[in-house]
This record gives structure tokens, sequence and C-alpha cells, in this order.
């Protein structure tokens, strides 16, 4: 275990260290990047009969993290949502578990938030169990990984569908649970409240626009309370829209929705949220078309009051067919990791998973990415999660498979502008703990 030192090291020094313990490889780094992967590609997943797919993380702001998936038969039933905990070093920590406790019919589309004692919460619909179609569900744990209490329902309405829940502790210990669910026109956002003993408040409607659907919620805390982001139909003048809306620590709305995208044409959407700790923060998203192909990665960042501070930022270098699926996180340095996954540019021919890294003044760190080592088959459906000094964790649904169906894989990452000139920021932290 290499332990790093409080202190700022040189660039030639601390990159002749990490290469001599074999923590970055010379390969992983890049003088076009910024970003550096940490440790080889591993599997999550334990368990690999059929498939496992569909990830989602959360960090601690200590390193912990929880990693949550959807696993085919593993409750004996249809889909089953599984976790795994891992260390700050990226070692799992302790074993796999299921976390739904109703195991008829399909319990999946799981989402993880993490609070800042390490505590968490894992959130997914399950099918028939509120009385009608999906319903969103929920199960706390303690920092140690213990379950508390039972799982629980988190919508009040249960006619239809309820589902694509995403959640965010603030500060406090305070958590907003967003999701979609019908509302007088196709669907809406709506949203619930607990504080931090787990006491909800009622079940109230995000969106303004009720014309045609909206949907694909997440959700994010700040300083001054929460943000949620979503794609809204009938906001702009052709197909979808990027929207965002701003609530207090009390879950009072802040305003009204704000339109996000610039561009207009064709369809903006599958929108993803995250925050510096001075409530600076970034939305991401899909934009049909923008980059002269199919789908592009495209970011536009804002000032903690809600106010744009940059344009429309296409972050894609790659413009062959769909840059997709978005994930962003904060980077522990100022700035923040992006990742998508989009066509293979290692000479193979499936979907590959890319990043870049974006600062806060809306410059590009670098170069575009590859992530996954393993090319084989399509790594598709990223998401990415970070702790407060840096620890950033990516994962993915890898077609590469664990000899059974689909799987879930993982890479660890690093921000390495301390070892380049000229840019924005610089990595003179260090992680309490490494595993080479």
């Amino acid at each position: 275990m290499l332990k790093f030192q409080s202190r700022p090291w040189s660039s030639a020094a601390l990159l002749c260290g990490l290469l001599s313990v074999g923590w970055l490889s010379s390969s992983a780094l890049s003088a076009e990047t910024g970003v550096a992967l940490v440790g080889d590609e591993f599997r999550v997943n334990t368990y690999t009969s059929d498939n496992q797919s569909f990830p989602a993380v959360a960090v601690a702001p200590d390193g912990h993290a929880v990693v949550t998936w959807e696993s085919i038969g593993q409750d004996n039933s249809n889909h089953a949502v599984a976790a795994q905990r891992y260390d700050p070093d990226g070692s799992p920590l302790g074993a796999e578990f299921i976390v739904n406790t109703e195991t008829m019919d399909t319990q999946s589309q799981p989402s993880a938030a993490m609070a800042a004692d390490g505590s968490f919460t894992i959130f997914w619909r399950s099918k028939f169990q509120d009385g009608s179609e999906f319903g969103v569900y929920a199960q706390r744990y303690s920092s140690s990984g213990a379950a508390v209490g039972g799982e629980f329902r988190v919508n009040v309405e249960t006619a239809d569908n309820q589902e694509d829940a995403f959640a965010a502790y603030d500060a406090g210990g305070n958590m907003l649970v967003a999701w979609q669910s019908p509302d007088d026109s196709s669907g809406g956002i709506f949203g619930r409240l607990y504080d931090a003993a787990g006491h909800p408040g009622d079940e109230f409607r995000i969106n303004d626009t009720t014309q045609s659907w909206q949907h694909d919620p997440e959700v994010i805390a700040t300083p001054t309370g929460f943000i949620v982001t979503w794609e809204s139909r009938s906001v702009d003048s052709d197909g979808r829209a990027v929207v965002f809306r701003r609530y207090s620590p009390s879950g009072a709305p802040l305003g009204g929705e704000q339109q996000v995208n610039i561009t207009e044409s064709a369809d903006q959407h599958n929108p993803r949220i995250s925050t510096r700790p001075d409530g600076t923060f970034v939305i991401v998203w899909e934009s049909v078309g923008q980059d002269g192909s199919e789908a592009a990665a495209v970011a536009r960042i804002y000032d903690p009051s809600g106010t744009p501070t940059t344009g429309e930022i296409q972050l894609n270098q790659t413009t062959v067919d769909d840059q997709e699926n978005l994930g962003v996180a904060y980077d522990g340095q100022g700035g923040f990791v992006v990742i998508w996954d989009g066509d293979a540019l290692s000479g193979g021919s499936f979907d590959e998973i890319w990043g870049r890294r974006l600062l806060v003044s809306g410059a590009l760190d670098g170069d575009e990415f590859r992530i996954n080592t393993n090319t084989t088959n399509r790594q598709v459906f990223p998401a990415i999660g970070s702790s407060d000094s840096g620890e950033l964790m990516a994962v993915w649904h890898s077609w590469t498979g664990d000899g059974s169906g689909t799987s879930v894989a993982g890479q660890r990452l690093w921000i390495t502008s301390v070892f380049r000139d000229g840019f924005e920021t610089g990595n003179t932290s260090a992680w309490s703990s490494v595993v080479p």
C-alpha cells in the first residue's frame, strides 16, 4: 500500500514513484488527457449467471463507494437489484448483496445516493408491488453497510408507472428524491423530500411545463439546496429540451424551470448533472445532430445562482454515429470528468467508454480518452462518481461478459494535471491510500 504525504510533490518525482510501484502504467498516462487510469479494469459482479447490467455508483466524501446494478435471477425470480461496496483504496468491502426484499416479478433501474457520513440509500423500480405497474422503492444503509429498516415505497401516487428515480443528500442529511410519473398530460417529474431522520414530506410535482411529457430526471445537492434536471417536450421549438429547477434545503422552489440547451434543432435529452463544492454546476446531455452525425456529448456550466457562465460545449472529438449515455462527476481538482459510450476508435467495431476533462472555465483539458481496456464486444451505459478529493470510479455495462451474459465493469481514475504545465488546476492533493 502506497501512502501519500500531505505535501506538494515535484512532477518528475511523483510520476517516477507512481510508475515504480505499478499504480500507474506508462500507457495509462497521457500528456494530452489530464486523466490517468488507476490500476486495471475490474469486474464488479461476483454472481455471473445470466446478465448483470445498468450499473450506478455513488462515492462518499472519504472515498468509500457503492455500485448497484440489475442482476437477472439472483433473487430466484426475475430481475434483482444487487450491490457491492468498496474501500477508498478500491478494494471490495465485503461480498456483493441483494438489495430488494420483495422478489416477485421485476426489480430494476437501480440508483444510489450517498450521504456525507457514508450512509447511503439505493433506489429501484418494482413491478406490481404498489398494486399498479411500477413503483419506486428504496432501502437505507448505514456507513458500515448494514440495512437500516426495511425497504420502503417512495411514491404516494400508485396509478400507472413511477420509475427512473434519482436522489441526492445535502450536507445536513436531507434527501431529495425525484422520479417520473404520469401527470395531467403524458408524464411529469415528481419529488419527495426526506429529512435527516428519514421522515418524508409530501409528494410534489417539479415540472412547470405540463404539455406532453417530461422524463429522465437527475438530482444533485448544492450548498444552497438541490437542483433537478430532466428532459422535456414542448419547451423549445423542436423535439426534446433539457431543463432544470433549483430548490432550497426545505424543498421550496427557487424560481421556475430553466431551459439549458441553446441548440433547439432535433432532440436534446438524457441530462446528467454534477456540482463543485462552491455550488458551481454543470449539466451534460446528448444533442442529436449537433456534431454533424448522430448524438453529440454537450455540456453547459452554471454559477451557484443558476446563471450560465458558458455557452454549449461540445465534448466529443469523435463524431461518427452516437456519443450517448453521459455521466459526469466533480474531479476534486476544480473541474469535472464527463464520460459516455461511443463508437470505437481502437480498431474494434463496438461501442466503448470515453471521457474528457472539463474545467470550470469551460476549457477542455486535453483530448477525449478511452476508459475501457477490454475492447471485445460492446461497452455501454456508463456511470461515474467521485469523492471530495477526486477518487473517481467509472462503471459500465459490458457485453464482453463474465462467462454467462453481460457483466458490470469498473475502472478507477485520477487527475494528472500535476504532471503538466499551463492548465487551470494542478493535482497537489493526495489520496489517503492506493493499492497498486
